[in-house]
Order: C-alpha cells, then structure tokens, then sequence
C-alpha cells in the first residue's frame, strides 16, 4: 500500500504541475499575441506568497523534515500558483471567446423544468434577513476551501490535500473551457434585476465580452463562469473532500448542500447552471482516481 500511495503522490504532483505550466504557457501566448493587458502590481503579493511557500517547503521538506507541513506548504504553492494562472485564462476565455450569449436558452431549460427563477429571487429579496444569511452562506465556500487547504495535510490527510487540489483544478479549467464555450451572463442580465447593474462580476463579464476591458487586474478578480456553475462544483467537491471524517463531515455537508441551495439567487445562476455544476463535480470525482494513480488515502 505505501508503494501504492507513493506512486499517487508522484503522479498527483506530476498531473497538478502539468496543469500549472500549461495554463501559464497559455496565458503566456494570448497575452502576446491579443491586445489584452496583463497589470503586474497584483502580482506582486503572489510572488512574496510564492517564495515564502517555497522557503516553508524546503525547510520542512529538507532541513528539518515534517511531511506534514512539507504537504501543507507544497499544496498550498501548487493552488496559489493554479488559481493565479485558471484566472487571468478565464479572462482571456471571455474576452475571446465568439459567439451570443446562451441565456435566453438557458432561462428555456428552467421554464421547462417548471423552475421560476424571478419568483424565488422575489421571494428572497423580500426578506431582508434571509438575503443577507443567503449571502453569508455563499460567501462561505471561499473560506471554506482555505480551511481545507490549511487543514487536511496537518491532520494527516496529505493525499486527500492533494486529491482536493486536483479536483479543484480540473474542475475549474473544465468551467472556463466549457464557459468559452457555451458563454452566459447569468440569470441577473437575463431577468433586468437591479443587481445586473451593480454586481461587479457582471459589469467586468460584459466589458470583456464587449472590449471594452482589455486589462486583466488580478486584484480585483471576479467569478465569471455562469454555465456550469464552479461554485455548485466547488460545494459538492468540499463535501467529497471531507468525507469519512467524522467530526467536519456533517457540518460541512450542511453547510455546501445551504451554498448550493442560494446559488441560483445569489450568484445569479439559472437552475441549469447549478445542475451542470453538479454533474461536473461528479464526472471530477469519476476521473480522480485515472489522474492519481490509487484510490488510497494515506492517514
């Protein structure tokens, strides 16, 4: 078994580096080769996050050695380093990206599954309290994925660590290709509600698709993916990432079954986006174990 779970980590290293140089030599040609922009100021926190990573690496993994910080400080680089690359790509996706916007198409799909989006979103709006704790639980998943990074490795859990970037990465290239695609707005530009005008991810979503943002500010990201929905894939992933583990399970169950409910209302998502969502975090989960090499989970 623990040849098993070494070949598992080799390739899961190997797979999780591939994708980062890939992306970054992605980005690399369509920032030459387009007239987008990329600003370097908000790069600067990544590098001082990268080599502070770096240093935490080498001492636990060589000086002193500890595999379980080593872990923590190598997944913790690999996702710094991924989610810097999948998002200045999601930006180019957008802004080059051809094609009209699938919304109206979309919005059929939940119409003909008997699913009435400007309804529920009225009934949230008119409950004060409840928009603002739907908007506290979606907001959660960010968070929540910080918690796991932090915290699955010192507990003993480094190739659940592992599996979970893995997942997260292919998960969210899967989103931006399909989103490139297949591209939406979102429910909110579909329906004309007042949030279509003030929601910062729809505002920089169709100045990309319009041209008129050709400058990709890291420092002020945006979510842009609409179909399928990353934030319904990322729940499910936190609840698969968990499992097993008796004392998060349930908490964080409950809570990433709460984030998938207010998704279409507070994220501005049809109900099809979210449904796509799910059926993405499933087919990730399918191909996990091909990418790394053991169904293991070393304690």
């Amino acid at each position: 078994m623990a040849d098993l779970l070494e070949r598992g980590s080799v390739r899961d290293l190997r797979v999780g580096w591939g994708l980062i140089l890939a992306i970054a030599a992605v980005d690399a040609i369509l920032l030459a080769v387009t007239d987008f922009a990329l600003a370097w100021r908000p790069e600067l926190p990544v590098l001082v996050c990268t080599l502070f990573l770096c240093v935490l690496w080498g001492v636990y993994g060589r000086l002193r050695p500890s595999p379980r910080l080593a872990g923590l400080a190598r997944t913790g680089l690999m996702f710094l380093l991924y989610t810097n690359v999948a998002a200045v790509l999601s930006y180019l996706v957008t802004g080059l990206a051809p094609g009209a916007l699938l919304d109206d198409r979309l919005a059929g799909i939940d119409r003909a599954i008997g699913f009435d989006w400007p309804g529920l979103y009225d009934w949230f709006q008119a409950s004060p309290a409840l928009h603002v704790a739907a908007a506290m639980v979606y907001a959660s998943l960010g968070p929540q994925v910080l918690l796991l990074l932090l915290i699955l490795s010192p507990m003993g859990y480094t190739h659940r660590a592992r599996e979970f970037f893995l997942a997260f990465a292919v998960s969210s290239l899967a989103v931006i290709l399909l989103a490139g695609a297949l591209p939406a707005a979102g429910a909110f530009v579909e329906y004309g509600v007042a949030e279509a005008h003030t929601r910062p991810y729809v505002l920089q979503y169709l100045g990309l698709r319009d041209g008129s943002i050709r400058l990709i500010d890291l420092g002020q990201v945006q979510g842009l993916v609409q179909f399928p929905s990353f934030h319904a894939a990322l729940a499910a992933l936190c609840i698969y990432a968990v499992r097993g583990i008796r004392w998060l399970f349930p908490a964080m169950a409950a809570l990433n079954l709460a984030v998938i409910l207010v998704t279409p209302t507070v994220g501005g998502h049809h109900l099809i986006d979210v449904l796509a969502g799910l059926l993405l975090a499933g087919a990730t989960v399918a191909v996990l174990p091909a990418l790394s090499g053991t169904r293991q989970d070393d304690r």
